[in-house]
């Protein structure tokens, strides 16, 4: 290199390209294998095997490209509550009336409509605000309406906006449906939480089972 830089004035370009060409030859090959290499690589990546090969890519409103998403995985059981949550299903569900049933993780979508007025725009933005959250659990009338909407407030949820806010949104939407909210805290017992479930809940006596 030192003898490159000293004779350059006296090397003509094409000269100097030679030198260049023997000292470096090595470098071509590497790019030349690099840019063919990379695309490979990503592609090798990003590739699972179903049959032919699918990415990640696919539209996953097809059913085909859900059905080939599914069984390039592998699934396992997960518990519906956590811990907590179903303790408080059993308590509430030991004191239920007659023909009342629990049921857990329910869509507020499914149970709430928005109540349709001149402006379906509105109603559309009102139900799509509910329509992904879910109710711990749910009490379930002898009509199949939900009676009573209990909600879990582990240690999780103090201090935090955004749980805040999406508690006030199914608080309101449910008082506007006139559905009760019961929200059972961590210091409750099983004998505080059946209390209140029937507190909220008080058929009559007439309608329960004998």
């Amino acid at each position: 290199m030192k003898w490159i830089y000293t004779q350059t004035a006296d090397i003509s370009g094409s000269d100097l390209f030679g030198l260049l060409w023997a000292e470096y030859w090595f470098i071509l090959p590497i790019l030349v294998l690099s840019l063919v290499a990379t695309p490979l690589f990503r592609k090798r990546r990003y590739r699972r095997s179903f049959g032919n090969k699918v990415s990640h890519s696919g539209n996953l409103h097809d059913p085909t490209e859900q059905l080939r998403a599914i069984t390039s995985a592998k699934f396992r059981r997960k518990r519906l509550m956590n811990k907590t949550e179903f303790i408080v299903f059993r308590a509430a569900e030991s004191v239920l009336p007659f023909g009342y049933r629990l049921m857990a993780q329910t869509s507020l979508g499914e149970v709430l409509g928005a109540t349709k007025t001149n402006d379906p725009i509105a109603d559309r933005r009102a139900h799509a605000s509910v329509n992904s959250k879910r109710l711990d659990i749910a009490v379930i009338d002898r009509g199949g309406f939900v009676a009573l909407a209990i909600e879990v407030q582990g240690a999780g949820h103090y201090g935090k906006h955004a749980t805040f806010i999406r508690d006030a949104v199914k608080r309101e939407a449910l008082r506007r449906a006139g559905i009760p909210m019961l929200e059972v805290y961590p210091d409750w017992n099983d004998a505080r939480i059946e209390a209140e479930v029937r507190r909220h809940i008080s058929p009559r006596p007439d309608l329960r089972s004998a």
